[in-house]
């Protein structure tokens, strides 16, 4: 969908979605993927070892990366096609581009901070500035709305 200039400005001028929204609606997607992406790894996966041993093996860290990367794909896939995880749509927020309609590298983009808990929060601490707008939503010129508003 293309919006046009003043459509882009009448959203640009309005309030971005509480921070409690987003947080539960990622909260939603987080169990989505726990149960859909973690679950089916977990026998893979000995956590005592990660949480204990210095040295883990490369099987492991495998396992992990390709966990971080399906995440990213879960929130990437969702967001371009749909506009909206699951989670989201829940809550009734979406992802739009301030340019029109996002690519597919613009939402991956926008997401890659979801590989790593510690990337994601630094992310996020962007969100208490006034923008209300993740770093990453800064540098991909993307933002969150509330579906209605639109």
């Amino acid at each position: 969908m293309k919006l046009r200039k003043t459509e882009i400005n009448k959203i640009l001028n309005q309030d971005s979605p509480s921070l409690a929204k987003r947080f539960f609606a990622f909260i939603i997607d987080i169990i989505i993927i726990n149960l859909v992406i973690v679950y089916p790894f977990n026998s893979l996966i000995n956590t005592k070892t990660i949480l204990t041993d210095v040295t883990i093996n490369f099987n492991t860290v495998l396992v992990l990366f390709v966990i971080a990367l399906l995440t990213v794909i879960y929130f990437a896939v969702f967001e371009f096609y749909f506009e909206q995880t699951i989670g989201k749509l829940i809550f009734k927020i979406k992802v739009i581009s301030r340019t029109g309609k996002p690519s597919f590298m613009q939402i991956f983009n926008r997401n890659i901070s979801k590989i790593s808990f510690i990337v994601l929060i630094l992310d996020c601490l962007y969100l208490f500035k006034k923008t209300g707008q993740r770093y990453l939503d800064k540098l991909t010129n993307t933002m969150v709305v509330n579906k209605n508003e639109i």
